[in-house]
């Protein structure tokens, strides 16, 4: 008989062989935005390990398997950036190549890598007080949960927020130039841009309430809400890219 967690985790292991499949499909595009594609197709793959998670969760998985969470948990870190790389390769495309001080974008997520992934070389039952900030009579342990914790989630809100921001700006931005210049393909563009950003702060909307209001406790409904959220904006973008293949293969740079 099937029960409400069942039917959630077969809609997350959906949502992440869809993710996979268009995360592939974005990768081994031939076009000349293929650039653009790799960061979205990283998104994807992003959202792809979040619907992991989600399902370790649910089946409970992650209780005996702790270095699930340890594993994937820097990946809060990779969400903004890759918005805000696939809007400026959209909006101004091979004028930001990914050398030099690019990469300096990808330094919160390495630092976050940084300090989780040494608690791999620890027991399970010493990760699972870090990663929960469970009391401990060991200080460096307790400070260690606490960098996990709440230091680690304002730091991603800031993160992620800051690039949300500065997304909308380049919107914004690529609206007067688009404006000038009535091509059909930036107006493609653009309306994508705009869909797909909007698709994001909804997911972004669901994982900052529960976070701010629940806290640790979470909440049962925002959880199945926002893992739902990223399985219909995955299987949306790759309805749109089925509808409107121009979207992911133009073959012609716009002068921007």
């Amino acid at each position: 008989m099937f029960t409400s967690d069942s039917v959630l985790a077969v809609m997350y292991v959906l949502g992440a062989v869809q993710g996979i499949f268009l995360a592939l499909a974005l990768f081994t595009s031939k076009s000349s935005r293929h650039k653009a594609n790799i960061y979205l197709g990283g998104l994807t793959l992003v959202f792809v390990c979040a619907l992991v998670d989600y399902f370790a969760d649910l089946t409970g998985l992650t209780e005996s398997h702790i270095a699930i969470r340890t594993i994937l948990w820097p990946k809060e870190f990779l969400y903004g950036t890759l918005i805000y790389f696939y809007a400026r390769e959209l909006t101004h495309p091979n004028h930001y190549p990914l050398s030099g001080r690019q990469w300096l974008h990808f330094v919160p997520f390495m630092l976050h890598i940084s300090v989780t992934w040494p608690l791999l070389f620890f027991d399970a039952e010493t990760q699972a007080i870090a990663l929960t900030q469970g009391d401990t009579e060991h200080l460096w342990l307790s400070l260690w949960g606490l960098l996990l914790g709440d230091v680690e989630l304002y730091l991603a809100i800031i993160q992620l927020t800051t690039y949300l921001i500065l997304s909308i700006q380049l919107i914004r931005t690529h609206q007067e130039r688009v404006n000038q210049n009535f091509s059909f393909q930036e107006n493609v563009n653009l309306l994508w841009l705009r869909n797909l950003l909007v698709g994001i702060f909804l997911v972004y909307f669901i994982w900052l309430t529960e976070e701010l209001i629940y806290l640790e406790e979470g909440n049962a409904l925002l959880d199945a809400l926002l893992g739902l959220s990223m399985v219909a904006l995955i299987y949306c973008m790759g309805f749109m890219g089925l509808r409107q293949p121009i979207i992911f293969s133009a073959t012609q740079h716009g002068n921007i």
